[in-house]
């Protein structure tokens, strides 16, 4: 842990990275001038609800495959499939979109 903190402060003053100049522009990372304040922007908390809702799909994927009545992998894999069917066709509903487009433009 030590060696990866000490390589952090190394690179920290660092203008780009080893292939910053392979990426394309639109790919290139822009961490704004910002700097602690960007912490309370509505970006993380958007950031931070996405990552807890994965922690907690991957966390209890195995206990729904447990309580699958005949867990099968490919029982699982139908139910993993539909739902994130179902989840695409939430996010990309036209109401939401333009709701989320909203919310984040405000």
């Amino acid at each position: 842990m030590g060696g990866a903190v000490a390589k952090q402060s190394e690179n920290s003053g660092a203008e780009t990275g080893k292939f910053t100049a392979e990426l394309a522009t639109e790919y290139v990372p822009r961490f704004g001038s910002e700097g602690w304040r960007s912490a309370f922007s509505s970006d993380v908390a958007i950031m931070i609800s996405m990552m807890s809702t994965a922690f907690m799909a991957h966390y209890s994927a195995p206990k729904f495959n447990w309580e699958l009545q005949n867990n099968t992998m490919a029982r699982f894999n139908r139910v993993v499939a539909l739902s994130f069917a179902d989840e695409m066709k939430r996010f990309y509903d036209k109401e939401n979109i333009a709701a989320v487009a909203q919310l984040h433009h405000v």
